[in-house]
């Protein structure tokens, strides 16, 4: 972690243990946009890509896992990480995000999007599914395609057709959009444009960090209220049965933190990498709920406990940019597609089999 990414984590702790409280949770979960809290946010460059400037160097993903795992630690009711990430494909794809405020978002499903016209008549049309916080954003980054390739593009004004929202009741609104005016600033040139694939991959690296900075959140409840709660005359953290629960937890949340560390070092275009860190993080995910929640015992399934909003959001977070069982399916088929003989020479230095990995996940936004 170097000095900039440090800085940024500090400041980003420190905002939000002192700003996430349940009542600011449980009025994000009645429908009430924190703005306050992402004008905080926005004060200290959490929002945007280039913290350091428009002339530094976008942040690496090293710096984004970061940055999504104190989000996940806190349970962040704010469009954060996907606000980021937006703003990194617009970077990528060589257009102004400084100029769009407000909190971004994009799109986590392979869209249909088709890219119409040509400069000073451009028009889009098609479906945008499941956008996260799609209500709430100033704007919505996504990829379509064109006559002369993927294009990225900038949707901006449109109302959803369809509000929803996942089980942690974040936001997740569906637009459908017939030949839609998008201006001539805000269409990507081709050749720029980050794939469908390519965003569903980053999008499931930072649902992978939010889903261990949450994991990480858990295990302090956990170990805390074992300590205290006091059963048969002792702490029930003396208990053996209780001291298993804890130490399975311990070790889904750091197996998961691991590899997702581990996927980010690997720098962009490690597809490999980051389906295994979104499968182990979706893995982990069903055994952290269910240790946290019988350590807690009834206590911990009431909504005055804030437990449920941290396992809430890993129940949704765990099918968001591929589940388990998606993603252990599509790293399947590329061993299958090196065969066997290349299995551990894959495992032990991914990067040299980048090239020949092929397909993407369909799955959840």
């Amino acid at each position: 972690m170097n000095e900039l990414t440090k800085m940024i984590s500090d400041s980003a702790t420190k905002l939000f243990a002192d700003t996430c409280t349940e009542a600011l949770r449980v009025l994000a979960e009645q429908g009430e946009w924190q703005s306050s809290l992402w004008d905080m946010a926005a004060d200290l460059g959490l929002t945007m890509i280039r913290p350091g400037g428009p002339e530094e160097d976008p942040l690496d993903l090293v710096a984004l896992v970061t940055i999504a795992g104190v989000a996940g630690a806190h349970a962040v009711p704010l469009p954060l990480m996907e606000n980021l990430l937006a703003r990194r494909a617009l970077a990528a794809a060589g257009l102004d995000d400084e100029a769009l405020e407000g909190p971004l978002t994009l799109v986590g499903l392979p869209s249909d999007l088709n890219l119409t016209g040509e400069p000073g008549s451009w028009r889009l049309s098609g479906r945008l599914a499941r956008v996260p916080w799609g209500r709430n954003a100033t704007a919505v980054v996504a990829t379509a395609a064109s006559a002369d390739g993927p294009r990225t593009v900038v949707v901006m004004g449109a109302q959803p057709t369809h509000l929803d929202i996942n089980c942690a009741h974040e936001p997740r609104d569906t637009f459908d959009l017939s030949a839609w005016p998008i201006s001539d600033a805000w269409v990507g040139q081709p050749g720029t444009a980050a794939s469908a694939g390519v965003l569903y991959r980053e999008g499931a690296l930072i649902r992978a960090a939010q889903m261990a900075g949450a994991m990480q959140a858990v295990l302090t409840m956990t170990v805390q209220y074992a300590r205290e709660r006091v059963q048969f005359g002792r702490p029930i953290a003396q208990f053996q049965a209780i001291q298993h629960q804890v130490v399975e937890l311990a070790s889904q949340a750091a197996a998961s933190q691991a590899a997702m560390l581990a996927a980010a070092l690997a720098g962009d275009g490690a597809a490999f990498e980051a389906g295994a860190a979104k499968l182990r993080a979706s893995e982990a995910a069903g055994t952290v709920i269910a240790a946290a929640h019988q350590v807690h015992g009834a206590m911990g399934f009431t909504y005055e406990h804030p437990l449920h909003f941290h396992t809430r959001r890993l129940m949704a977070w765990r099918d968001e940019f591929g589940n388990e069982v998606e993603w252990a399916r599509w790293i399947g088929e590329q061993v299958a597609c090196l065969g066997g003989d290349h299995l551990w020479a894959m495992i032990v230095a991914p990067e040299q089999y980048r090239s020949l990995q092929t397909g993407a996940v369909a799955g959840h936004a």
